[in-house]
């Protein structure tokens, strides 16, 4: 599969490490090493990341890939892959690390998000109609922009929860970490308009 957008090595390296690696039998894959499909630079950079994690989501979720103008999955969600960036705030001399997810529009159901930071996954189920409320006005074209924190900050009960180990991060995204779902396999499996967090942390 030759690629069909460009990836970074941390976010290619990273999808195949937490994503593909452990559905390497059902992606027909079991006879290729670990240590090749890590080999970026010989193997890696060859691959379609986007359509390789749609087939993943398919094959956990149990949903079939559709790829049609709007949505990649037959329940209408789509998926997303981003990485962070660094840029400097010239009014503040400091530099920020962003996200940003593109062409969210036009989508007709959920968004599955998946962000690399620092060669690390996070993972976010965001239903329908909470995305045109994310939604960035400067955007012109659709996206959802947000600024990546090395702490978390804001919501108590979310603290708590995290504290106690049931849903582990490795950063914490302003505006997205009430769509965090804790695994790839909650990402694939999830469905519907509420998210994780009002289905099992909730209230």
């Amino acid at each position: 599969m030759m690629p069909s957008g460009v990836c970074s090595e941390s976010k290619t390296c990273a999808i195949i490490r937490e994503i593909v690696i452990p559905l390497k039998k059902q992606l027909g894959w079991e006879k290729i090493s670990n240590k090749m499909l890590l080999d970026y630079d010989n193997f890696g950079r060859y691959l379609d990341i986007p359509s390789l994690t749609e087939r993943c989501v398919g094959i956990v979720g149990d949903l079939e890939v559709l790829c049609e103008d709007g949505y990649d999955f037959d329940d209408y969600s789509d998926l997303k892959t981003c990485s962070s960036r660094c840029y400097e705030n010239y009014l503040t001399d400091q530099m920020s690390t962003t996200i940003d997810i593109r062409s969210v529009s036009n989508k007709q159901g959920a968004l599955r998000v998946i962000v690399e930071h620092n060669s690390k996954l996070a993972y976010f189920y965001i239903p329908h109609r909470y995305i045109k409320h994310l939604v960035s006005s400067k955007s012109g074209g659709g996206s959802i922009r947000a600024t990546i924190s090395r702490r978390y900050g804001g919501n108590t009960r979310w603290n708590k929860q995290y504290e106690s180990g049931q849903m582990p991060r490795s950063f914490y995204i302003n505006k997205l970490d009430q769509y965090r779902v804790p695994s790839f396999t909650e990402l694939a499996t999830i469905t519907g308009e509420n998210t994780w967090f009002q289905l099992y942390g909730g209230e």
